[in-house]
């Protein structure tokens, strides 16, 4: 379609991508609020995953952002890979087939990525989809980013067998074999050139024979399950959406600035797109909150408590258990930012320790605030 500017002048083709409706949302959430699928289910998806990735690069193009975010279910709860926006030609701009743009999602970036090095698009998506299998076969990331500096990926990219099975392996429904393990280090292995083909993938011991895949009927029976949360986790949100439109509009009598010990600092403005499970809101003074989890925490927990002169209201907590010399830390960030005035919004976020101390620390918190009578919802 020819395209014109406001006086008439021609400023080129202008093209329309038209697609279909994929109404099941990402396999995401599917596994976020459901955890890991069974082996069977796993096999399923990610077959359809390589089978789209075998497509889209014999038609000469790399993905380069390939996630579960990234991979939507239709009505028929099948696989359709979406958002092409770091797509490109796998010949690149230059024709040499060596790309060099740092694109794609931290965590699912490949090694030579992260270094800086020209790489290979087939390559860089075939490792993504190293991780994508493992998060759906597991529930969680196999590690924070591919470097070897990462104690979690460096037992990959050494191919450490015992210690695979050993770190991994207690985190699972399902035990990790060896056909599972080794599929996963041919496809995040440090070094491209030993990256497993589509090929060779396709010919992998864990996708030809152990574990058998699944039927349709058990992936609309398991799925349609599935399904069923993600209405209410999606109702419970739009109900949390509701409420904080309603209290905006509700008439606040006095200035929280009158008890402002923090008047001239900028607070942050609440935004509805970043709600997580682990966060509240206050109908009251956000000072008297603080103070009521400081008293939790600081005197009762024995947690550290750090902010920035300039940002007062982005605190860190800091807990370390364990012998002298050998301790472990949890910690998590406390995000206060403005709704409008009288509510406030409290926003907890995991650093570091694992995620059950941070639930259980959450629900401690929410357990003290009812306690101590301050009004606040979830």
């Amino acid at each position: 379609m020819e395209r014109r500017g406001s006086k008439g002048k021609n400023k080129g083709e202008k093209a329309y991508l038209v697609l279909e409706i994929v109404e099941n949302g990402e396999l995401f959430d599917y596994i976020m609020h459901g955890g890991s699928l069974d082996g069977s289910l796993v096999k399923y998806y990610f077959k359809q995953l390589i089978d789209g990735l075998k497509y889209l690069h014999e038609q000469g193009f790399a993905h380069r952002d390939l996630k579960l975010q990234n991979v939507l279910l239709d009505k028929n709860l099948n696989l359709k890979i979406v958002d092409f926006g770091f797509s490109i030609p796998l010949t690149g701009r230059d024709g040499t087939s060596k790309l060099r743009t740092n694109l794609g999602t931290n965590g699912h970036k490949a090694p030579e990525i992260l270094r800086g090095l020209r790489y290979s698009g087939t390559a860089v998506d075939i490792f993504a989809s190293g991780v994508m299998l493992f998060i759906m076969h597991t529930g969680f990331p196999p590690f924070k980013d591919a470097s070897l500096g990462d104690e979690l990926y460096s037992i990959i990219a050494s191919r450490n067998a015992e210690d695979f099975i050993a770190v991994y392996g207690q985190w699972t429904k399902e035990p990790l074999n060896a056909s599972f393990r080794d599929l996963i280090f041919g496809l995040l292995a440090y070094n491209p050139e030993e990256r497993l083909t589509i090929a060779a993938i396709e010919q992998s011991t864990w996708i030809t024979e152990d574990p058998p895949i699944a039927t349709k009927e058990m992936i609309t029976e398991e799925m349609g399950k599935r399904c069923k949360k993600q209405e209410v986790v999606v109702e419970e949100g739009l109900k949390k959406e509701a409420k904080i439109e309603e209290m905006k509009e509700r008439p606040y009598l006095s200035s929280p600035l009158e008890r402002n010990p923090y008047q001239g600092k900028r607070m942050p403005i609440y935004d509805s797109k970043l709600a997580k499970a682990t966060q509240f809101f206050v109908e009251s003074y956000f000072g008297d909150v603080v103070k009521s989890i400081d008293g939790l925490l600081i005197r009762g927990d024995g947690y550290n408590k750090k902010s920035k002169e300039y940002d007062p209201f982005t605190i860190k907590y800091t807990q370390l258990t364990g012998i002298e010399g050998e301790e472990e830390a949890t910690q998590f960030i406390l995000s206060i930012s403005y709704v409008r005035p009288g509510l406030f919004s409290f926003d907890f976020t995991r650093k570091s320790g694992s995620s059950e101390a941070m639930v259980d620390m959450y629900k401690e918190i929410v357990e003290h605030l009812q306690k101590k009578g301050i009004k606040f919802f979830q």
